[in-house]
């Protein structure tokens, strides 16, 4: 007979969760930074967002977020500069990456049934976070990480009123993104064989344009948003179109003509 063990990471989540309710995010940090492990500092600031910004959920604490997510990048930086081998300078370095990006997406206001308010202080520290992964994803050399870097920059980017730069973001999230499905021998094209990334970003795209004044930018939300449509019929694709319809919508609801 056997016993089933206890997660540790489990239980690292609702100790964080305690000492949030019991002191906010510098409890949090506290309790991070009481570890004398490197790797286990770096697993746990990651983990903290689904203590700080639950899925699904509107209990989202986005100022505590951003201070712990402030204090993970710094530690795993720090980290990066004394590594003693190039292999755990990267890993620091992608850490301080997913810290950062997952910060810059749930400051985001793109999220179907997310109706909680950001500020516009929420998407200057938006910009900032992605602009900074930006800078640590570009070393590797992988399309898809650096779509997504420009893809959450624009949101905040539309999100303050300047869709002049979130055009320019973008432009680049689309080039990437079609880079990543050239990868894949996956079709680049808006339509219903059409890859996720590339018709979500067209329809960002789309809809900056739209916003800035070019009819073939309302075009071009309205094609993506008819490919995911299209798509919602299609079990293997369903659940992203899904996703990637609801977010063009919201956006054009809260932000777009």
């Amino acid at each position: 007979m056997t016993t089933d063990q206890p997660n540790p990471l489990e239980q690292h989540r609702a100790a964080m969760k305690q000492a949030l309710e019991g002191g906010g995010a510098r409890a949090v940090i506290a309790y991070i930074e009481g570890f004398d492990s490197d790797p286990l500092r770096r697993v746990l600031y990651i983990a903290s967002k689904l203590v700080l910004a639950p899925a699904d959920s509107a209990d989202k604490r986005l100022d505590d977020l951003i201070t712990v997510s402030d204090a993970g990048v710094a530690e795993m930086l720090r980290q990066a500069e004394y590594a003693v081998d190039e292999d755990t300078r990267g890993q620091c370095v992608h850490g301080a990456h997913i810290v950062s990006y997952n910060l810059a997406a749930e400051l985001a206001d793109c999220w179907p049934g997310d109706d909680l308010p950001r500020t516009p202080a929420h998407h200057i520290r938006g910009v900032q976070a992605a602009t900074d992964c930006l800078l640590w994803s570009q070393p590797a050399g992988q399309p898809m990480p650096i779509s997504n870097d420009y893809w959450v920059r624009g949101i905040h980017q539309l999100a303050s009123g300047d869709a002049a730069a979130a055009i320019r973001s973008w432009t680049a999230s689309l080039e990437f993104a079609e880079e990543a499905a050239g990868a894949q021998n996956e079709p680049a094209t808006i339509g219903l064989d059409g890859t996720y990334a590339v018709i979500l970003n067209s329809g960002y795209l789309g809809l900056a344009r739209w916003i800035d004044g070019d009819a073939d930018g309302e075009r071009a939300y309205e094609a993506a948003t008819k490919a995911f449509e299209g798509q919602l019929s299609d079990s293997a694709r369903a659940e992203e179109a899904k996703l990637g319809l609801g977010q063009l919508q919201v956006t054009r609801e809260r932000h777009g003509p």
